[in-house]
């Protein structure tokens, strides 16, 4: 099979689509003919709908084995990890019990001293239910996995301003509301800025967020 190219969709991440392909994620983020997305995405998690990735084709493994043996073979699992940050009120929130529901699996555990949750997920899952149990409350989130657009885009930045609750619409318009939320951004998180969205408002905003 010759080399291929993949059109990112919405919800495409790196490790998803080396499943589709029946790589590992890191022989297409390091592949060559990438190097060019990998240097303007710099990360493999976050995509943006359209950008293209270059599938090598595959080669072949020979192996040299008895005939009068039998032999096993295993093909590596393929992981994925999601990661993100509680907060409340700019802070973070340890020790809170959560399940996380994902493609019909539940992983259980408690966020860490930084409010972080690490976990394993199927590689192609792009929607997750969150149930924490905090302060004798119960609270939901759904998660979209893999739905995250670069910072460099403005529907990245409108996405993660959402996230740390400075909220608005992710419309890909520099509109009122958008305005709006950068604001109640540098006001949050005490970053002195004219609100004017630069390079370095764009750095502080992923630094925040987290990726």
């Amino acid at each position: 099979m010759s080399e291929q190219i993949h059109v990112v969709r919405e919800g495409d991440c790196i490790t998803s689509i080396a499943v589709e392909y029946g790589f590992d994620w890191n022989t297409l983020w390091n592949h060559g003919a990438n190097a060019e997305l990998k240097a303007l995405r710099k990360n493999p998690n976050v995509l943006m709908e359209g950008d293209e990735v270059i599938i090598p084709a595959k080669r072949m493994r020979e192996l040299s084995k008895p005939t009068d043996q039998t032999h096993k073979f295993e093909r590596k699992g393929a992981k994925a990890k999601v990661r993100f940050c509680l907060r409340a009120y700019g802070k973070p929130r340890p020790g809170v019990q959560y399940h996380l529901l994902v493609d019909g699996d539940t992983y259980e555990g408690k966020t860490d001293a930084d409010g972080y949750i690490q976990q394993f997920v199927p590689p192609k899952a792009t929607r997750g239910e969150l149930v924490l149990f905090a302060d004798k409350k119960t609270e939901k989130y759904y998660i979209m996995l893999g739905h995250l657009d670069p910072i460099t885009d403005l529907r990245g930045v409108q996405q993660r301003l959402k996230n740390l609750e400075c909220s608005c619409e992710v419309t890909g318009e520099m509109d009122e509301a958008t305005r709006e939320a950068i604001a109640m951004f540098l006001n949050k998180y005490d970053v002195e800025g004219s609100g004017e969205l630069d390079d370095a408002l764009r750095q502080r905003i992923l630094q925040e967020h987290g990726g």
